[in-house]
Order: C-alpha cells, then structure tokens, then sequence
C-alpha cells in the first residue's frame, strides 16, 4: 500500500469514523467543530499552538530550469 493512500485512509478515519467507507455506517468521526479546530490550528500564532512562520518560497513559475539558462539566457 503506497503512503499516499495510507495517509488519506488515515485521515478519512479520523474525520468520518473507521467505518465510513461503508454503506449505512453512521457516527465515530470527528465533529465539525472539532475538524474545523483540527484544520485552523496551525495558522494561529505560535503562541496559541500555531505553527512557526515559514520563509515565503519563490513561485514555480519564477524558477527556469538550469538548462533554460545554460542555452538561452535572457
């Protein structure tokens, strides 16, 4: 099972109950408040239990290649 899959099971577990996937299953998931909580915690301030501010990184889109400038600089 690739991790990818692993990880959104997972999740999908905890946000809908282990039994989601199932017709007719009802109930074990996380609330709505607590999904909602769960999703704003890292964007708070550190000192509320959010995550460290982070380096802005540089678009995709404003990165060329090395080979883009090895045979066509601007």
């Amino acid at each position: 099972m690739c991790m990818l899959h692993v990880y959104t099971h997972c999740i999908y577990q905890a946000a809908l109950g282990p039994h989601a996937d199932r017709p007719g299953a009802t109930g074990g998931g996380m609330s709505t408040d607590a999904l909602v909580a769960a999703w704003q915690k890292p964007f708070r301030p550190e000192a509320e239990g959010g995550c460290p501010a982070q380096e802005a990184a540089t678009p995709w889109f404003e990165v060329k290649p090395p080979m883009v400038e090895a045979l066509a600089p601007l």
